[in-house]
């Protein structure tokens, strides 16, 4: 029995021992989510010790043991869970954290129409948000967003809209306003004004367009212009300001006024120089009815000196004129007016306002009209030369090339003077011409070297333009890592100048959107003879396979384009 007994105290004393070794330390862990829309969304948490699958609401404490211990966040549609951290959990202290989800930014951008609703002052919002013009962007997060628009007079907006953002490129919308309908007439009076072709029309017409009299249109409620056409004999109204009435008929009339019969000199009125043994048009107009035909007569110093014709056809739609050849031995004067007169009624009559001049018959003149100072242009290319003569200063002209006022070399020795008062020449600039801003054209007349005219002021030849190239010396690009791709824009020739080169990007990848946006122009800065453009992938979550970006150099009057004119990099996808 003793025996026994020692067994028994050994067990027991066995079992104190091992309670003692199991024992553990343990905390409590306290994890909060943040936003709360994140948490409305699903959001939760989990710790390692947890069975798979099963997550905890924002806010819940937990004992776990003492120790490091790894925390998760729930995936949740439209959001970004905070990384998985490791967090050190002390025995019998509390430890709390934050776990803040984030939101994948997007733009949203709406096109309003039409722009009849957009000028009366259509806009949008997002969220109830600032009010936004058309054709602007918004930065929104992924997920679902309410779309409003703002009432307009006289238009009906479009209905608040569900717009669902489900990645990061941009997402388009369109919406219409229509407007809210009334009914617009316009009488116009006398019934004399409408047989003339009195007519009128309302603001949201097309140029040009008139209407008769009484004829009813639909037009968008609120304010409308109403304007009306002018006719030969009659003075139109001012324009109207009519507020029209959704689904009612707003009417309007315009009163037109008869003009008393007169004429009118228009030209010469004052001022003019003409040249005896010239070619000049007498010009008039008229309204109301002053007769058919018309008597002209010249006056000088006030007195009656002549009449140009006894009877002339009075023209046309309220107005008339007559070509009158001056007579080369006309006598000269700076006292001279022109009177036109009904020959029905001579109380319809009026003269010039003020004294015209006529004077001698201009000798023969050669002038350089371009280049005349201050023009740019380069070596390689070709240029008009032009010039204007009176006169007959010969068939042929000479054209001669200064520079710093030196005869530099003859560009033709023979061209023709050119007709109709003018003529010109296109120059092919050599590729080899020296560059200078201290160049002249001086044309000559090949009869007689009296008739001849120098630029006003220098003018510049550039040297050679520059050949500019592209290529892309890294070509391939990876949203893994977001490896970069690198183009190359280069000219030839001189480096002294800067040189702004412009290109557009164009290929599969959407610029903006598929890579950091790329802007033209590039300058390539003075003393080098390259630049380098840069294309940064965007790492998106959206499976598109391999994309393609291509920079293509632009026109432009600074540069020629070389044969490698663009230039092509491929976006890897990691997706």
């Amino acid at each position: 029995m003793r025996k026994m007994t020692c067994y028994a105290v050994v067990v027991v004393c066995f079992f104190i021992f091992c309670s003692a070794e199991v024992a553990f330390s343990s905390g409590s862990l306290e994890v909060t989510i943040s936003p709360q829309n994140a948490i409305d969304a699903g959001a939760q948490w989990r710790h390692q010790w947890m069975e798979p699958g099963t997550w905890l609401d924002s806010g819940i404490q937990v004992e776990i043991p003492a120790g490091s211990i790894r925390v998760e966040f729930k995936p949740v549609t439209g959001w970004t869970p905070p990384a998985a951290r490791y967090l050190t959990i002390r025995d019998g202290q509390p430890t709390s954290y934050t776990g803040i989800y984030t939101q994948p930014q997007a733009s949203l951008y709406v096109t309003i129409i039409p722009d009849e609703a957009v000028l009366a002052g259509a806009q949008w919002r997002v969220d109830g948000g600032a009010w936004t013009n058309s054709g602007y962007s918004q930065k929104v997060s992924v997920g679902v967003h309410q779309l409003q628009f703002r009432p307009v007079e006289g238009w009906i907006e479009p209905t608040d809209k569900e717009i669902n953002v489900i990645d990061t490129r941009t997402k388009l919308v369109t919406e219409a306003y229509i407007p809210r309908i009334g009914s617009l007439q316009v009488f116009i009076e006398p019934e004399g004004a409408r047989i003339a072709g009195a007519q009128w029309r309302h603001q949201w017409m097309e140029p040009g367009a008139w209407l008769n009299s009484g004829v009813i249109e639909d037009v968008p409620a609120g304010p409308c212009r109403v304007e009306f056409k002018g006719v030969w004999g009659w003075a139109e109204p001012a324009f109207q300001m009519v507020d029209v009435v959704e689904q009612v008929l707003t009417t309007a009339t315009g009163t037109y006024v008869a003009l008393l019969p007169s004429i009118t000199v228009t030209v010469p009125n004052g001022g003019e120089n003409w040249p005896a043994g010239t070619t000049q048009t007498i010009r008039w107009t008229y309204v109301g009815s002053v007769g058919t035909f018309v008597r002209i007569e010249l006056l000088k110093g006030g007195v009656l000196t002549q009449t140009i014709i006894s009877s002339f056809s009075i023209g046309t739609g309220g107005s008339g004129s007559y070509s009158w050849a001056i007579p080369s031995t006309q006598a000269l004067g700076n006292d001279y007016q022109v009177k036109v007169t009904s020959t029905t009624n001579s109380a319809y009559t009026d003269t010039s306002d003020a004294n015209f001049t006529i004077n001698p018959v201009p000798g023969p003149s050669i002038t350089v009209a371009t280049p005349n100072g201050g023009e740019n242009w380069a070596a390689g290319t070709t240029q008009t030369i032009s010039w204007t003569y009176t006169g007959n200063p010969g068939n042929y002209v000479k054209i001669q090339l200064f520079k710093g006022g030196v005869l530099y070399r003859q560009i033709i020795s023979s061209r023709s003077i050119g007709t109709g008062g003018s003529g010109s020449y296109p120059w092919a600039i050599p590729s080899t011409q020296p560059g200078g801003s201290d160049y002249q054209i001086k044309v000559t007349s090949t009869t007689n070297s009296a008739y001849t005219d120098t630029s006003n002021a220098n003018f510049t030849i550039a040297g050679p333009l520059p050949v500019v190239t592209v290529t892309a010396t890294d070509g391939s690009a990876a949203e893994a890592g977001t490896t970069t791709g690198m183009y190359r824009i280069s000219r030839t020739g001189a480096t002294v100048s800067s040189l702004s080169v412009s290109f557009t990007m164009g290929g599969s990848a959407q610029n903006g959107v598929d890579y950091n946006a790329i802007t033209s122009p590039v300058t390539i800065p003075a003393r080098a003879s390259y630049v380098y453009v840069t294309l940064r992938p965007i790492d998106d979550s959206v499976q598109e396979g391999n994309e393609t970006a291509i920079l293509t150099i632009s026109t432009d009057p600074n540069y020629v384009i070389g044969s490698s004119s663009s230039a092509t990099i491929t976006i890897q996808d990691n997706d």
